[in-house]
This record gives C-alpha cells, sequence and structure tokens, in this order.
C-alpha cells in the first residue's frame, strides 16, 4: 500500500514553507555571543528581583532596582527594601555554597519553611524564588 496524500502545494504554501526554512537556518547559523548572553541574564535578574520583591511589598521602581544592582547608592530607597533586593540577587549564591559559616543554619531555615503539599521536585525551584527572605539573616554570617 503506498502513501497517496490528498493535497496540493499551492504557491501560498510553497512561500511559507520557504519563509520557515529561511528562518530556521537562520536560527540554526546564530550564535550567540557572550556579551548578549551576559545582557540577557542580568536583564533577567532585574525583572526577576524586581517583580518578586515588589510582590512582597518593597516599593523601589524598576530604574531603582536596576540602579541597586549595579552597586548604586540610592539614600532615597528605604534601606529595608534595598537590603531584600540585593538579598535577592545574593541568597542563592549563599545557599550554593559548599561549605562556610552559617551554611549548615541556613540550610535547616529553608527545610523548616518547606510548604506543605508541595512535590520536592517542585520545592526545589520555589527555594530561589523565595530563598531571599529565609536566608537573609544568614547571609550577614556567610
Amino acid at each position: 500500500m503506498s502513501f497517496a496524500p490528498r493535497f496540493s502545494i499551492t504557491n501560498a504554501i510553497a512561500a511559507s514553507l520557504t519563509r520557515i526554512e529561511r528562518a530556521r537556518g537562520f536560527l540554526e547559523a546564530a550564535t550567540l555571543s557572550e556579551r548578549w548572553i551576559s545582557a540577557m541574564r542580568s536583564r533577567a535578574l532585574l525583572l526577576e528581583a524586581h517583580h518578586t520583591t515588589h510582590i512582597e511589598g518593597t516599593r523601589l521602581t524598576l530604574d531603582d532596582a536596576a540602579r541597586l544592582l549595579a552597586g548604586a547608592e540610592l539614600p532615597s530607597a528605604d534601606p529595608d527594601d534595598a537590603r531584600e533586593l540585593l538579598n535577592y540577587r545574593r541568597a542563592p549564591d549563599a545557599a550554593a555554597r559548599p561549605q562556610g559559616p552559617g551554611r549548615a543554619r541556613a540550610v535547616a531555615a529553608l527545610r523548616q519553611h518547606q510548604p506543605s503539599g508541595i512535590p520536592p521536585e517542585r520545592y526545589g525551584r520555589m527555594i530561589l524564588r523565595h530563598s531571599c527572605a529565609i536566608l537573609a539573616p544568614f547571609l550577614r554570617h556567610a
């Protein structure tokens, strides 16, 4: 039994397939520069840190967050808001350190805050999102 399709390739279909193939070739040939990847990582961190801490109640603007994460002083910002934003950036690094003072206490604190009813595979991702508030007291000692 041979395959006998019941359709015909029109000019519109051929043109669309050509556009798809060109786009596919472009994406396959594209190489992402380290500079671009670094910029995208920085932008992703900025947006995630700003929006996550904003949900928690900080009053920093996106511009304020960008300046704080870049290392600028922002005297007009609430010190607690600035600390929470900066801790958001530091918490995953502090939790990932293989050893060091405060690590055992920090890991114990994270385990105490594990939400009930959340499967362990999802909780790992949640730690990264919520660890800044839990780990904040330990960052001074890590």
